[in-house]
């Protein structure tokens, strides 16, 4: 009895220093993350995904955290894909969202949407996600998008070790990844392979049954010398059954979809860094209907091959001059666009047409000069030319000016105030090619304006934020349906948005997150308001992660009533020891989480499921 009595004693004594040793070093891990480096207050309002966030979402691709983002709606296409919609609007309308990893641009001409080609996108690699919403530094570079989302990969110093993770679901998916780092001296490299095979739910409509599985793989790689040059590059490589495709009886269509980039960055000496940047794309579509594709000019095939895709090349000069009170920062851009179009065939049949501009330079220079007034108010400004020239149709110069101030009010409170005057430049998909619409190379840029407000209130434990916009746009892009093709707005449209959240830190390993958004404008085809309930636990040697993304509910562009969503995930890992864990996760298990009708169904991103996951480091 006192030898089990003691045993009890010393197994309690080593549990509980086991988890002081655990939460001391979760602490230094906090101070020492990488996005202390990179996050940057001035740059618009941001929300923040660390290193520890993704692990305990357990956020293996792009999309888990696109769907948690206030403002936006992440839905599934009738072509199988998933894009992210800004609350109350269509698929249709102009989506400038950009995506970086690290400095590099993710392009996505023949898409016109990065959000559709790269939200299955795997996060492996990834160390930290930064979003920044409304009023975006124009130190960004390449042209403006109204959310910038940054990818920063992990940083091989910290990393030094080998990590698998195989993913298996109740669907029968199958998932692996793997990531290398190693620091080498003064040289560094990171290694990432990427492999999926998707599966959904197979629906039904008018007899035809309507697929959207996938499979994906993507590579990635960065090579570097200390305080010298970086070079990177990524290729992926994915395929999807089309599910409704263009029209209403499917028969067995597919998309394919090629990407490949490489980009060297020289960091000279006094913050000068000089970029180069290649990168390609090829999307092959065959899409097949019992009955016809209707076509903007009339005609009905039944078939339609298609095969596009782009070349863009780049060329950044960055510097950054701090003097006294100020930090100024300068930029200029030269962009080549070159998009193709390969096959265009109707019943096998190539078919002649008159397509827009295929070839673009953008030539950009911009500034954004930091002024602290004192230690406790700065003032941002920026300022950023665009000359765009296009082949066969008119050139334009734009422009974007931005002024922000952000202050702190005393030891709690901060504000933070943001003006915006840019625009949004059309995209090839709207002005040059389209499979089955009109074209429009005489669209001219949506003007826009937009002022925003944010008031933050934090203490050790709890951090409040209130904020809200106004915004206007002239000659906004929108899709005419009678002309089946995109056409400016004569209108002014106008909207208000506001949201609160609440982060609260209990102790070290367990917070919890509260949101609330709402959008204010004339009509609504999408949700316009939405939630989010984040709790991060810690029981044990559990880290339990649970999450509530709300939608309301709305009519869709085809006049249908839709219920509101509620997406509830649970996520759990467990260490078994220093190189093994074992995850779980369930997704949408209320089954219940947003869907947009697609073709007589209702189709969310992602049905209900149950995901078992071992992630072993070497």
């Amino acid at each position: 009895m006192k030898t089990t009595l003691l045993f009890l004693i010393l197994s309690t004594l080593l549990f509980s220093r086991d988890i002081l040793l655990d939460d001391l070093l979760t602490k230094y891990e906090n101070s020492e993350s990488l996005y202390h480096k990179t996050k940057k207050e001035s740059a618009g309002h941001l929300i923040l995904f660390s290193r520890s966030d993704l692990d305990k979402m357990q956020a293996f691709t792009l999309n888990d955290v696109l769907r948690t983002l206030r403002m936006f709606n992440l839905e599934a296409t009738q072509m199988g894909m998933t894009t992210l919609v800004k609350s109350g609007s269509s698929q249709v309308v102009s989506n400038p969202v950009k995506i970086f990893i690290n400095s590099h641009e993710l392009n996505s001409a023949t898409m016109g949407n990065a959000m559709t080609q790269y939200g299955k996108m795997g996060l492996y690699f990834i160390d930290h996600i930064e979003v920044y919403q409304a009023g975006n530094s124009v130190t960004f570079g390449n042209e403006p998008g109204s959310m910038i989302i940054k990818l920063y990969t992990k940083e091989p110093s910290r990393e030094n070790s080998t990590s698998t993770q195989i993913s298996v679901d109740t669907r029968k998916s199958l998932n692996l990844r793997a990531v290398d780092a190693r620091e080498l001296g003064e040289y560094s490299y990171l290694a990432n392979v990427d492999i999926s095979k998707n599966n959904y739910d197979t629906y039904n409509t008018n007899g035809y049954d309507m697929s959207r599985d996938e499979v994906r793989g993507q590579l990635y790689v960065k090579f570097s010398k200390k305080d010298s040059y970086d070079i990177e590059g990524g290729v992926s490589k994915e395929k999807y059954d089309s599910f409704s495709g263009l029209s209403t009886a499917p028969l067995n269509g597919h998309i394919n979809a090629e990407n490949f980039y490489i980009q060297a960055t020289k960091h000279f000496d006094d913050e000068l860094n000089v970029i180069f940047s290649i990168s390609h794309e090829e999307l092959d579509v065959l899409n097949k209907d019992a009955i016809a594709i209707p076509m903007a000019d009339g005609s009905m095939p039944k078939q339609l091959d298609v095969n596009v895709g782009s070349n863009v090349y780049s060329a950044i000069v960055e510097k950054r001059y701090v003097y006294e009170a100020n930090d100024l920062f300068l930029g200029a851009h030269i962009k080549q666009q070159e998009f193709d179009i390969n096959e265009y065939k109707r019943d096998n049949v190539s078919t002649p047409k008159v397509w827009g501009p295929q070839k673009r330079n953008i030539y950009m220079a911009y500034l954004e000069n930091l002024y602290n007034i004192n230690e406790n108010n700065l003032i941002t400004f920026s300022a950023k030319l665009d000359h765009y020239e296009n082949d066969t149709s008119k050139s334009s110069t734009e422009h974007i000016l931005r002024l922000g101030y952000v202050a702190l009010l005393d030891e709690s409170w901060t504000i933070k105030l943001f003006a915006l005057k840019g625009y949004v430049y059309p995209t090839f998909r709207q002005t040059t090619f389209s499979p089955n619409l009109n074209i429009n190379p005489d669209l001219k840029s949506i003007r826009n304006r937009l002022f925003t407000a944010e008031l933050i209130y934090k203490n050790d434990k709890t951090t409040l934020t209130l904020s809200g916009g106004n915004g206007e746009a002239k000659d906004s892009i929108i899709f005419n349906q009678a002309l089946k093709k995109y056409v400016n707005n004569d209108e002014v449209s106008r909207f208000q948005r506001g949201f609160v959240r609440v982060d609260h830190l209990f102790d070290i390993n367990n917070k919890i997150t509260l949101e609330y958004f709402k959008l204010f404008q004339d009509n609504y085809v999408s949700p316009g308001e939405g939630g989010l309930i984040q709790f991060f636990n810690k029981i044990g040697k559990f880290d339990i992660y649970n999450e509530l993304v709300y939608r309301s509910d709305y009519k869709s562009s085809d006049g249908i009533n839709m219920p509101a969503g509620y997406d509830y995930s649970l996520g759990v890992i467990y260490p078994v020891n220093k190189q093994l864990e074992v995850k779980l996760k369930g997704e949408n298990l209320l089954n219940k989480a947003h869907e947009v009708p697609i073709n007589g169904v209702n189709v969310p991103v992602m049905e209900r499921r149950g995901l078992l996951t071992m992630e072993y480091t070497f």
